[in-house]
């Protein structure tokens, strides 16, 4: 009986989730909402606007290579192209307002610690070079994502097949290193100081 109760009382509290509730504004359909509450970790503890974005407003000079979606910081702000966004993008851009609303120096820290590039600028990027493949700030923002739809779950699918081929197979090696990742950005919500 006893391990009955300890094994219902284990998967209650895997199938309920860590995610704190953000507001979204701006989702008339509900979508982005969705997605928020249905992340398994915390997310941002002040509201975010999403907004359509014309064409190129998120981009990097050209229509054919805007972004599905771009965090405008610290405002809060989330702009989607409708066509083009999906969840592990809308995670990303949720992981770009986590950073500015919730890490500390210290988890930004650790955080480069495992990834193995303690020392990095956060802003670090190389010229001629994507953004995405050598600032950290991209790489926390994709390790939200992935936290966020995998949790502490060692193999999730996005990591297997998207980030190797992003970023090479050594930032992440194994599934000890991940619950590590998604458990610093998990509990740094719990480790902040009441906000003003």
């Amino acid at each position: 009986m006893k391990r009955v109760l300890v094994l219902g009382i284990v998967l209650a509290g895997l199938l309920a989730g860590t995610a704190q509730a953000t507001v979204i504004e701006g989702d008339p359909s509900g979508v982005f909402q969705r997605w928020t509450d249905e992340a398994k970790i915390d997310t941002p503890p002040d509201p975010i606007t999403v907004r359509d974005g014309a064409p190129g407003e998120c981009g990097y000079g050209t229509e054919d290579q805007a972004a599905p979606a771009c965090a405008i910081l610290p405002d809060g702000i989330i702009i989607t192209r409708p066509d083009f966004i999906n969840r592990f993008s809308f995670w990303h851009e949720l992981g770009h307002d986590f950073d500015a609303q919730v890490l500390t120096e210290e988890d930004r820290a650790r955080f480069l610690e495992l990834i193995r590039l303690p020392g990095r600028p956060w802003d670090y990027s190389e010229p001629g070079v994507d953004i995405h493949k050598t600032s950290p700030r991209e790489f926390f923002a994709d390790a939200y994502a992935e936290c966020a739809a995998s949790g502490t779950d060692p193999t999730p699918p996005i990591l297997r097949h998207v980030l190797p081929m992003k970023f090479g197979p050594t930032w992440i090696e194994g599934p000890i290193r991940w619950r590590q990742i998604c458990r610093v950005i998990d509990g740094s919500l719990t480790s902040q100081a009441p906000r003003p």
